[in-house]
């Protein structure tokens, strides 16, 4: 009578699986056991992977950390791009973190100013023309005006310039929304130029205007 490997119950004289498991999933609940590679198992897997590859002259591997956990991990040549997650299932944070900060970055940038409180500033005469944009489903004014960023914040954010630049009213500029969907991420200006923009606005309204003074050094 022959036991089974992984649960030790009998094997029947029906039952195949070469002789040595009971069932196909007492075979395959064995075999798995411990695939679930530790941290310091893919460490040593990676180092032995270097090391092959350097004996055997064969395309060497690059290393480098993972974006995500800080993890040490190794890739071949072949990868022409290189590769930036050790995982999928850390590209798959990193992405979901990255959406994360730019939506808050997006809310944070938004301009919180009344451009009726600067006539000389804006073309008042637009918002009297067309009024202000409105979706269709929040009054349908879908050729209406919209308050632009001229240095965008798609830009803003993969610069990592402070949302109290990015939301500064010298940073606005009205423009019928149909224009604006158009320039999409685009920027109009550098970031130089909105510095400079920034600065001559305070000197005209005082820096109370917008509190961002310590972010123009």
């Amino acid at each position: 009578m022959k036991l089974c490997k992984n649960c030790g119950g009998e094997i029947g004289s029906s039952k195949d699986y070469r002789n040595v498991f009971c069932t196909r999933s007492c075979s395959v609940a064995f075999n798995n056991v411990g695939r679930k590679n530790s941290e310091k198992t893919k460490k040593i897997k990676s180092i032995k992977l270097l090391e092959w590859c350097s004996q055997n002259n064969k395309n060497i591997v690059h290393s480098k950390k993972c974006k995500c956990c800080g993890n040490e991990f190794s890739y071949g040549k072949s990868n022409k791009k290189g590769r930036t997650y050790c995982s999928v299932l850390c590209r798959k944070k990193d992405r979901s973190k990255h959406l994360n900060d730019k939506k808050k970055y997006r809310v944070q940038c938004r301009f919180l100013f009344n451009v009726f409180d600067y006539p000389n500033e804006f073309n008042l005469e637009l918002v009297k023309k067309y009024g202000f944009y409105s979706a269709s489903n929040r009054g349908n004014n879908l050729n209406g005006i919209s308050r632009d960023h001229i240095y965008s914040i798609n830009d803003g954010f993969k610069n990592q310039i402070s949302y109290e630049l990015i939301s500064h009213p010298a940073n606005c500029r009205l423009v019928q929304q149909t224009e604006n969907s158009k320039k999409h991420t685009k920027s109009l200006i550098t970031i130089d130029e909105l510095v400079s923009r920034i600065r001559d606005w305070n000197k005209k309204y005082g820096s109370d205007a917008m509190a961002c003074t310590t972010h123009l050094q």
